[in-house]
Parts: structure tokens; C-alpha cells; sequence
């Protein structure tokens, strides 16, 4: 957000303390999580389910053929909260 604000304040001489600065930072921040707070429809949750259903069970498949070890296991468990 800094860098934003500076080169507002750099390329557009805009003071750092004008109010116009203060609204650009709040819209710009609603703008970013917005999409992040929003709860997903019903249709969205399903296909996610389905999704993770997919994953697992291609990972039950390449362990029962063993084809990933322990190791892979362990960080795959770590990058992929369940």
C-alpha cells in the first residue's frame, strides 16, 4: 500500500496527507479482500467438494500402487490441510 501511495504522491503531486490519498487506500484494501470474505455459493462448495473428493482419491490410487513414499505423504499432508 505504501508504494501505491508514494507513487500517487510522486507522479500525480498529490499530497501525502489529502483526503483523496486516505479514500484510495480504503477502496483499494476493500477491493483485495473482498473476494476472500465472500462465502462461496452453493454450487461453488459443491464443485470444491467434488474437487478434493477427485484428489483423494487419486492419492488412495498411487498408494495402494505405491508409487508415492512416506516422504511425499508427510509433505503433501503439510501443504494440504485437510
Amino acid at each position: 500500500m505504501i508504494k501505491i501511495m508514494l507513487h500517487v504522491v510522486r507522479y500525480y503531486h498529490i499530497p501525502s496527507k489529502a483526503p483523496i490519498i486516505k479514500q484510495l487506500s480504503a477502496q483499494f484494501i476493500a477491493r483485495l479482500t473482498r473476494p476472500y470474505l465472500a462465502s462461496l455459493s452453493f454450487v461453488d462448495a459443491k464443485l470444491v467438494r467434488r474437487g478434493l473428493e477427485l484428489i483423494k482419491s487419486i492419492q488412495r490410487k498411487l498408494n495402494r500402487a505405491k508409487v508415492i513414499n512416506e516422504k511425499q505423504q508427510l509433505i503433501e499432508q503439510t501443504l494440504v490441510p485437510v
